[in-house]
């Protein structure tokens, strides 16, 4: 059985360029370790023409001319004997046996220039720096239960141990390592960099590796075939063998080139996970075996069990969840998922890998069964009914609740207007598919041409992805079919490609009238169907059919033009759509995180332990926040909107790694660290809130509102375990972005189907059928606008009142300005008032009044500006500039003390530049500063006289002053005779007072 292993999303990113090329993995690089490595190699090499780690970086966005394309997948599918059958694969539903155990066949190679025992390594250069790389190291690493020798004679959980606990104890991750083996040819033959295509040979390298080993080794490989992932034989047994080995792991003698390439620099081997093919695009055979090779990870000499765990959860059909793209800020999830950054956490970098993400853990639950992870489903209208939830800690051994999953409602989107009528047969889209429309139809005898036709548009990938109209599950030949597929071969007649770029396409749509004979089936009861199938990767909208009939001579025996709904049509992935279908599914996932087991590592990443909100919008397949920000297929939303900045700065935003730190929800405050200053708790999360975090809108999350947050009410300090209240109220309304007269409309909170009809009355004698129209009024005033959607069974309607006004404007503004007086004035019209008017002078806010007086102290040229507001918060503005001459005006004043006077001056207008010059009146030196004190040597009256001149304009004012100083007297003089004189007048009134009181 010819069949390849193709393990999920991980495919849509690869690069097929002939058998040399292959992917490498950028969400395992280690910018530390690439800077030491560059500098490392600058002073050996004694050059001053070190790149920089952005420019070793450049391009090391995934690769992909074409895409890779499980052709015998498909070839085994289209050709299977139970046609009718919906089989398993690599992306859908749990199979019907569990997984519970892996068996990983791992080899050691090197290069004739790179021995592994003679690697030039020394401490320094690697966190996994041992003397000897011997088989017993990776063997360990990988099997022992219970971990292995770390570095630093330390023990270090092994890839056994933590398989082990992500799964709950449920995955066993076995195997054997052999070698070492060399390779042919030295290092750079396979990990050369050429351009932009990095690891120009490696699946040779693998080829060579699995042959010479077992060759070398005698290894029997069926005892690497163990099991059937894809099920492509659909006996739903997956523990079986499929005749290719299921997990081939390759370690090589250098340093990664994700953490600088060691001595090799950008010709060392990147890790990554990929595959080995033919010239057919099939699994290699190996020499000696019936077992083939296909896919294959490999790591280099120093790897940490954070990268092969990493790249082991490829082989197991999981998708990189950081952003794809070289050079970025990232993506928020960064160290909260081992499928981004997350494999590099704990100390030596990459010895404590985290927990996997949510939605992960739900793959792999619902792919292998086990103990994953015990995810609660709720719809949003489930959420109310079932508000009180409990979670324990995600890396917990115990089979207590530990994930809730909320689907959000089901939104619309617009599609294609039906060509005919007001309905059509819709396929859908998507990987992996194979959808049907079907009908058991009673055919008359007829002696004349019994004809199908129907009209159809379509987008679908050439070749590899098709339709075939089948009756009693045998193609058809139609006037628009192809006879022979290039990669599946005689599988029958089928349409594929685009309707529209065919000379006969028809407008609307690009549409085709298809046509079938029928005649050879006259007299019979006959299955008739249409079958839309793709492939794993690469998906266009899809296949459209309508007005389906049977003719006979221009009569119409049968017929279905999808107008109103079918009993005997049965729709199997198809639907009935108008001109709407409903949007890519969106989800909501809810885990707690605490720093233990699995995510211990989360406390050496300086992440604040809590409940973890992920949001995960299927509308995406990856997480490329720098093409799309706010968006992807899963990103963790970040409770903590602060910003947090790079090292000590107050201007320079931190990384999305640093800033999701604190993306956890919790009733405790958040642990210090990387430079966060905000570390209030965050127990609610709430839809409406914006957490698109605008600063730097890569590291945010663009949420749909539709009424769903929830609270945390209690929690184990630890974050063991979490109580939550979760709720959800759909506000069902209009709502309206409004432009001037003119006005968007939306409707929220209700449930539509893509067979409602739409009605839109604008309340001025217009209407519309869109869901989401625009329209513009004619004239200003208050309007009742009704939104109506009709299903088959129900109405649903929505008011709203709306008031459109004039546009604001701030019709004329005048002013006055009177040498440094201003005046100014404006008329406002339009908006909705009361206004708020706010007048600015240079930027500056100086009044809010509805007219401005001001006073300038100083010449210039001057911008006034307006901003008036409305109470719907819309805002206009005028400015104007102005040039003020104020005039030069001085006042002075002094103060005496005896001999020594204060003089200050209180200079206004002119430029606002100064200097000065006091003459005393007394011959002394003339005082030059603005507020002089001087020391008479005599008392008397003098005339002070202050001339002050403008530096810039020379305009020069004076003023005069008379000060009037005397000496100060001696204390014996008049302080001495005076207490004497008071003494006496005492020592009299008490003999005065003695005399009388005798009397």
């Amino acid at each position: 059985m010819k069949k390849i292993i193709w393990l999920g999303l991980f495919l849509c990113s690869l690069n097929l360029n002939a058998a040399n090329t292959s992917a490498h993995d950028p969400g395992i690089i280690n910018k530390q370790r690439i800077e030491y490595w560059l500098n490392k190699r600058a002073d050996t090499q004694q050059t001053t023409n070190k790149p920089t780690v952005e420019s070793y970086l450049a391009n090391t966005a995934m690769l992909n001319p074409s895409q890779l394309k499980p052709v015998s997948t498909m070839k085994a599918r289209l050709t299977a004997k139970q046609a009718n059958k919906q089989l398993q694969y690599a992306s859908a539903a749990s199979p019907s046996s569990a997984l519970n155990e892996v068996k990983v066949l791992a080899i050691l190679i090197d290069f004739p220039d790179l021995k592994y025992d003679d690697n030039q390594l020394v401490d320094d250069d690697t966190d996994m720096y041992y003397e000897n790389y011997t088989k017993e190291h990776y063997q360990q690493l990988l099997f022992n239960e219970g971990g292995f020798i770390g570095p630093n004679n330390e023990t270090l959980s092994s890839v056994y141990d933590y398989y082990y606990d992500a799964s709950g104890a449920s995955l066993t991750f076995s195997g054997q390592v052999y070698g070492w083996v060399r390779a042919d040819s030295n290092a750079k033959t396979y990990g050369e960099r050429v351009g932009n295509t990095r690891d120009i040979n490696v699946p040779a390298l693998i080829q060579e590796a699995v042959e010479k080993a077992t060759a070398q080794f005698d290894i029997d490989l069926t005892q690497y075939d163990l099991t059937d992932l894809d099920d492509i034989d659909g006996d739903g047994i997956i523990n079986e063998p499929n005749g290719i080995i299921d997990h081939v792991m390759v370690f090589h003698s250098s340093i990664g080139e994700e953490s600088g390439g060691g001595y090799l620099g950008v010709d060392a081997i990147w890790s990554h996970r990929y595959y080995v093919f033919d010239e057919n695009s099939e699994p290699v055979s190996i020499a000696g075996s019936s077992v083939k090779l296909s896919g294959y990870t490999i790591n280099p000499i120093d790897a940490s069990i954070g990268v092969v765990a990493h790249e082991f959860g490829h082989d197991l059909g999981l998708a990189d969840e950081y952003d794809l793209q070289s050079n970025t800020v990232g993506e928020p999830v960064s160290s909260w998922s081992i499928m981004s950054t997350g494999s590099w956490a704990g100390g030596p970098r990459g010895s404590q890998p985290v927990m996997f993400s949510a939605q992960a853990l739900e793959y792999l639950q619902n792919r292998y069964q086990g103990n994953w992870v015990n995810q609660l489903n709720l719809t949003m209208e489930e959420v109310s009914s079932q508000p009180q939830q409990s979670l324990v800690y995600t890396s917990s051994l115990s089979q207590q609740q530990s994930q809730i999953k909320v689907t959000l409602a089901q939104q619309l989107e617009k599609f294609k207007t039906p060509v005919e009528g007001d309905f059509q047969f819709y396929s859908g889209t998507g990987n992996n598919l194979t959808h049907t429309l079907s009908q058991t139809v009673t055919l008359p005898e007829a002696a004349t041409p019994l004809t199908l036709s129907f009209l159809a548009y379509y987008s679908i990938e050439r070749d590899y992805d098709l339709v075939q109209v089948k009756v009693n599950q045998t193609p058809l030949a139609g006037n628009y079919t192809i006879e022979t597929n290039p990669y599946y071969g005689d599988i029958g007649p089928y349409i594929t490609g685009d309707s529209f770029l065919h000379a006969d396409a028809q407008q609307p749509n690009g549409f085709l009238m298809h046509e079938f004979d029928l005649t050879q089936y006259a007299g019979q009861t006959i299955t008739l169907s249409i079958e839309y199938i793709t492939d794993t990767n690469t998906q266009y909208y899809g296949f459209v059919a309508d007005d389906l009939k049977i003719t006979n001579n221009n009569t119409v025996i049968w017929q279905n033009n999808a107008e109103q709904p079918s009993i005997n049509l049965a729709l199997n992935g198809f639907s009935r759509v108008s001109s709407y279908i409903y949007a890519k599914p969106a989800h909501y996932y809810i885990q707690l995180r605490a720093h233990r087991g699995v995510d211990a590592g989360l406390q050496a990443e300086q992440y604040s332990p809590g409940v973890l909100l992920w949001y995960s919008n299927s509308a995406f397949d990856n997480n490329n926040t720098t093409d799309h920000p706010g968006g992807g297929f899963n990103l963790v939303v970040d409770a903590d909107q602060k910003p947090i900045y790079r090292g000590t700065s107050s201007t320079t935003l931190a990384d999305t790694p640093i800033q999701v730190r604190d993306a956890a929800f919790s009733l405790y405050q958040q642990s210090a660290g990387l430079g966060d200053q905000d570390l209030a708790a965050i127990s609610e999360f709430n839809d409406h809130f914006d957490y698109s975090f605008t600063q730097q809108a890569e590291s945010g999350v663009v949420l749909t509102p539709q009424g769903f947050n929830f609270e945390i009410v209690s929690q184990h300090p630890e974050s063991e375990t979490a109580e939550l209240l979760l709720s959800y109220d759909a506000l069902q309304q209009i709502t309206t972005t409004v432009n001037e007269a003119t006005v968007s409309f939306n409707v929220a909170g209700l449930k539509l189907t893509p067979t409602d009809t739409f009605l839109w009355d604008f309340g001025d004698g217009q209407s519309s059928t869109e869901l989401s129209p625009t329209h513009t009024y004619a004239d200003y005033g208050t309007y009742s606008v009704t939104f109506t959607a009709t299903s088959e069974t129900t109405t649903q309607t929505q008011t709203k009142q709306i008031t459109i006004t004039k546009p604001l404007e701030i019709e004329n503004l005048t002013y006055q300005l009177n040498g440094a007086t201003l005046s100014a004035q404006a008329i406002v019209t339009g908006g909705e008032a009361p206004y708020n008017m706010s007048w600015f002078i240079d930027g500056e806010p100086v009044s809010q009044t509805e007219n401005l007086d001001y006073q300038f102290s100083y010449s210039g040229d001057y911008t006034l500006a307006l901003i008036v507001t409305d109470t719907q918060g819309i805002s206009v503005s005028q400015q104007h500039a102005l040039s003020v001459n104020a005039p030069l005006q001085l006042s002075t004043r002094h103060t005496a003390n005896n001999l020594t006077v204060q003089f200050n001056s209180s200079p206004l207008g002119g430029s606002g530049n100064y200097t000065y010059s006091w003459d005393y009146g007394d011959s002394s030196p003339l005082g030059t500063t603005q507020n002089p004190s001087h020391n008479y040597q005599g008392a008397g009256s003098y005339m002070v006289k202050l001339v002050l001149t403008d530096s810039q304009t020379n305009e020069v004012i004076s003023s005069e002053l008379t000060v009037s100083v005397q000496e100060a007297q001696s204390e014996s003089s008049s302080s001495g005779g005076a207490i004497g004189y008071l003494i006496a007048l005492l020592v009299i009134s008490g003999f005065y007072r003695r005399t009388s009181n005798k009397v």
